[in-house]
């Protein structure tokens, strides 16, 4: 069985991978069982394997322990840094799903966030924590989905790809807890558990990916054709005759990935809430399907050579299917692999890691071509391959970040992957020994430029903020924001806050239409339905939102602040203007800052840069 794309292959073939040496080597299907498996001229028993596993999650514990040192306290800007901590914390203050959290997603990120809020360290940094953890374990679980190899037999090539993937999967993208990064990892999760429930044939591991499948559309309508693609999966593996389960079996245990959904229902049941959850899930629009995946021109070229190279091979396998593809055929197919492997490096270290660049989407385009490629080479399909572009793919579907760039440096991984198998596939025994150490030292050289590269971007380029040299300590504003720096501006701004919230005393705090945890973080509740009033997350329902408003007036005890600058570019501004009781607040196209301010009748109070409405 070819450990990549899980087809059979015929009897006599051997698998290429890249061996825990570095080496590529011809393995057996008897990788994940617990008997000694040959790997090149060594033999790992079962308990070497798990303490080599050991190793590498407490080395790569230790790099996001580092990274974290680096990263957690770059930057901040009040507009949706912080959105999914906050839903979290209403949650955890027993607020009703859609009716008092309104949402155009289902609240599957805020749920997954609740232990944001159950550690004792400050928020918006342990959150950045995690955020950073989520970003590595996508990393290795996506390198563990390409190779399909367990971690305990992995060795510098594949370590030094989880490093790649990881800050390439990073880049510069604004750190903080989001939906679309919990998708992925949920998503790639699932499948690699349903890779190892059958190479191992354990239900346990069934269970689990199932669960894991049913619950990713929960965090975003985007990852809802990830159940439908674990489906084809599985459905293939059992037309192929590979699954090591009884039908039944099989069939009883994938019923676990209803439960997410079943238990979701059930709390909007219980809540009341059924009818604006659809009203809000129904509401969301405006994607375009595939409008992140940009063609370039050095995609087009390629996209036209390997096309033609697929038509050379059907062609010249119509003539005779058993023969093997001839010398030249097997030639261009390993040149193309190294020319897709070069545009895809490319891409990378030309865009800078930057997240307003779509080097993504040719790293999409690379992954494609590279895996259409070792399919038509290997003579099967490349499973797990086509799982990484669907979950890239899945990433590129957002409004605010609509390229696949999440999740490129797992579609860097498939297209190194890739292109070394397809390199390798013409050579003779010796020389590919001598690929694979080659492929190591790729690798490894990449990391090796990837890293200042990285550490420089993070440092020059922050979201909606100032270099991190020239930003200062926000720890004296609040316990949740120590570790953290930003602008001073940013800090001016968040002093006004703080300030008015302690001359009129409150127990609920909301600033519109941005600084979506801004009152969280301030040490206050938030009491309207939306912490960020962003246009995209306001329901086409407004009528229940102003009820919403209405009832919270009613109930008093707020003081609800409106911006009069647009902080989008608050770092940019070396002042902030004084607002007076007749300036009107800034709201978006199409928002709801003006009708709330109407809507509510407290006090109008000024303070900085602000008006408001206080109803002690």
């Amino acid at each position: 069985m070819d450990p990549v794309s899980g087809a059979v292959e015929p009897p006599g073939t051997g698998n290429l991978t890249a061996s825990s040496a570095g080496r590529l080597t011809l393995e057996a299907d008897a990788r994940a069982s617990g008997e000694q498996v040959t790997t090149g001229d060594r033999h790992h028993p079962r308990g070497s394997d798990r303490t080599r596993a050991i190793l590498i999650c407490v080395g790569l514990a230790l790099v996001w322990a580092v990274a974290a040192r680096w990263y957690v306290g770059i930057g901040f800007n009040p507009t949706d840094d912080g959105l999914i901590t906050a839903q979290s914390a209403r949650i955890l203050h027993g607020a009703s799903p859609h009716v008092e959290i309104v949402s155009p997603r289902p609240l599957g990120s805020p749920l997954l966030h609740l232990v944001d809020l159950a550690l004792p360290t400050p928020l918006l940094a342990t959150s950045r924590a995690i955020a950073l953890l989520e970003f590595l374990a996508m990393a290795g679980l996506g390198v563990r989905l390409v190779t399909r190899r367990a971690v305990g037999t992995w060795g510098p090539f594949e370590v030094a790809l989880s490093l790649v993937a990881f800050l390439v999967n990073l880049h510069t993208f604004p750190l903080l807890s989001w939906h679309t990064v919990d998708g992925l990892l949920v998503s790639t999760a699932a499948f690699v558990l349903f890779d190892k429930a059958f190479t191992a044939g354990s239900t346990r591991w069934l269970r689990s990916a199932a669960l894991l499948a049913g619950f990713a559309p929960l965090i975003k309508q985007s990852f809802a054709p990830v159940p439908l693609i674990a489906i084809v999966w599985i459905v293939w593996t059992v037309r192929a005759g590979r699954s090591p389960f009884p039908r039944a079996t099989l069939i009883k245990n994938l019923l676990w990935g209803v439960v997410p959904g079943v238990a979701y229902v059930a709390w909007l049941l219980a809540t009341s809430s059924l009818s604006a959850a659809i009203d809000q899930l129904a509401s969301a629009s405006g994607i375009s399907a595939f409008a992140g995946l940009v063609i370039t021109v050095p995609s087009v070229v390629a996209l036209t050579v390997v096309a033609v190279l697929v038509w050379a091979v059907v062609v010249g396998r119509r003539r005779d299917p058993t023969a093997p593809d001839s010398a030249r055929l097997t030639l261009a197919l390993q040149v193309m692999g190294a020319a897709l492997m070069a545009m895809a490096l490319g891409a990378t270290f030309t865009g800078q890691l930057r997240y307003t660049d779509p080097w993504g989407a040719v790293l999409w385009w690379a992954a494609a071509m590279a895996v259409c490629l070792w399919s038509v080479a290997h003579r099967s399909i490349d499973i797990a391959g086509l799982a990484a572009l669907a979950l890239g793919w899945m990433a590129s579907l957002s409004w605010g970040y609509p390229l696949p760039s999440l999740f490129g440096g797992v579609l860097l991984a498939v297209t190194l992957s890739r292109g070394v198998m397809l390199i390798d596939a013409g050579l003779l025994p010796d020389r590919r020994a001598i690929l694979a150490r080659a492929g190591t030292v790729l690798v490894v050289l990449v990391l090796i430029g990837l890293v200042p590269l990285a550490v420089s971007a993070r440092e020059s380029t922050v979201y909606r903020d100032v270099p991190a040299d020239r930003s200062v300590a926000l720890g004296s504003l609040s316990r949740e924001l120590r570790g953290v720096r930003a602008s001073k501006t940013t800090a001016r701004y968040l002093a006004q806050i703080k300030q008015c919230a302690d001359d009129h005393p409150a127990t609920n705090l909301a600033v519109l239409p941005d600084n979506a945890a801004v009152p969280l973080l301030l040490g206050h509740r938030n009491p309207l339905p939306l912490a960020w009033w962003y246009p995209l997350e306001i329901p086409t329902d407004r009528d229940q939102v102003i009820a919403e408003i209405e009832r919270v007036d009613r109930a008093g005890d707020y003081l609800v602040l409106f911006q009069t600058v647009d902080v989008q570019d608050l770092a940019k501004r070396r002042s902030l203007p004084d607002a007076t009781a007749n300036t009107r607040p800034f709201d978006y196209e199409h928002g709801m800052a003006s009708e709330v301010f109407d809507a509510l009748n407290g006090q109008v109070v000024t303070c900085g840069s602000f008006v408001g409405r206080y109803s002690p």
